[in-house]
């Protein structure tokens, strides 16, 4: 199997799974703006924001952190910022560029009403749509890839099957070069000895010391009352937490853990990191978009039927309770073939085939206002 991929190279030198146009909302007045100009204009998806022009303080600070690191997500090849003050928009696209995209920006204050702001949208969307045209998916090795890990529903059956062949993956590609970010902390809070025991070294010890402390606080002072392990992983047979992160563990392989990060930081490089966010399936999507990721592998266990993720091709895959799932792009029932089956639809998504959810036709993602602990 050859460890290459086919990818757009961007002039920062990082390299996206897709070449898509951002639509970027600057305040809760577009957001319809923004995704009806990403309905039409194929190849784009629309970033909505739950904040307006009173925000301000610490929802400020993470939707503007957030925002700027999702346009810098290696699967951005333009934006169009779309908002009610021409400087704010101006600022925005003048930092795309420095990275070396596209960009474009239409004042929601230069039109009468939405169907203008619509239209003026949709005709910089098209030409920047055109310029993207010309960039071509250029072979390069496995280490331009970021690699985002995301798990829904588990269920006895995904820990089984899905969840050691996440980890022979992780092992595959972070061994030559790849970054690997996984989230959704709590469902390590279980066994926090033996996720601080994979830490590479004394300093990233420390940061997963820290990056665990709080939810296991919170889960603690929660005692019975505390929503982990959820209804639907004990309708699935994991009845406690310390189950549930013995199964999360098989999706990190035999990789040390070279660091934690904050929720939407970029991923620092090559090997397995760690990102401190919360369990929401949408939030920890948001964050492994914003951290650089270009590809996620999303376990799922008693449905396929979770959150999208319109920038960042999400391979689903599922143990054979699941097969037939529209939802689900590997099944996986066997143990001697399902990591060279994992590898085999990673390279391919990666090098631009369409994933089952890039099918269902979704074209917005929102950044939160804030984020919970669990």
């Amino acid at each position: 199997m050859p460890l290459c991929i086919r990818g757009f190279v961007r002039p920062d030198g990082s390299v996206g799974t897709r070449n898509n146009l951002l639509v970027v909302s600057m305040s809760d007045l577009c957001n319809e703006i923004a995704l009806k100009i990403a309905r039409a204009v194929p190849g784009s998806v629309a970033l909505l924001t739950p904040a307006g022009s009173l925000s301000f303080g610490e929802e400020a600070r993470l939707v503007s952190g957030l925002r700027s690191r999702v346009c810098a997500n290696p699967n951005v090849g333009a934006i169009l910022v779309v908002g009610p003050i021409a400087t704010e928009n101006a600022a925005v696209a003048a930092e795309a560029r420095t990275l070396g995209r596209l960009a474009g920006a239409v004042s929601l204050l230069d039109h009468i009403d939405g169907q203008g702001a619509v239209r003026a949208g949709i005709h910089v969307g098209r030409h920047l749509r055109r310029e993207l045209a010309s960039t071509r998916r250029r072979e390069v090795a496995i280490d331009a890839l970021r690699l985002g890990l995301k798990s829904s529903v588990s269920n006895a059956e995904s820990v089984r099957y899905a969840n050691p062949a996440v980890g022979s993956l992780v092992d595959l590609v972070s061994n030559r070069g790849a970054g690997v970010c996984i989230t959704e902390l709590v469902d390590l809070c279980g066994d926090p000895a033996a996720v601080i025991e994979r830490a590479a070294t004394r300093k990233a010890a420390r940061e997963i010391y820290a990056a665990l402390r709080e939810p296991l606080r919170l889960m603690q002072q929660m005692g019975p009352d505390v929503p982990d392990p959820t209804p639907m992983n004990i309708m699935g047979g994991i009845v406690t937490i310390a189950r549930k992160s013995r199964g999360a563990l098989k999706r990190l392989g035999r990789s040390p853990i070279k660091s934690a990060i904050r929720f939407g930081d970029e991923v620092p490089g090559d090997g397995l990191h760690l990102m401190a966010g919360p369990a929401s399936c949408a939030l920890s999507l948001m964050g492994l978009a914003a951290a650089g990721c270009t590809l996620i592998v999303h376990t799922v266990g008693l449905t396929g039927a979770t959150a999208s993720s319109p920038l960042v091709p999400m391979i689903k895959i599922g143990g054979p309770s699941l097969r037939g799932s529209r939802d689900v792009d590997l099944f996986l029932d066997n143990r001697n073939t399902r990591v060279v089956q994992l590898a085999d639809i990673t390279f391919k998504v990666a090098s631009g085939a369409r994933t089952a959810s890039e099918r269902g036709g979704e074209r917005s993602i929102m950044l939160p206002n804030s984020l919970p602990l669990l």
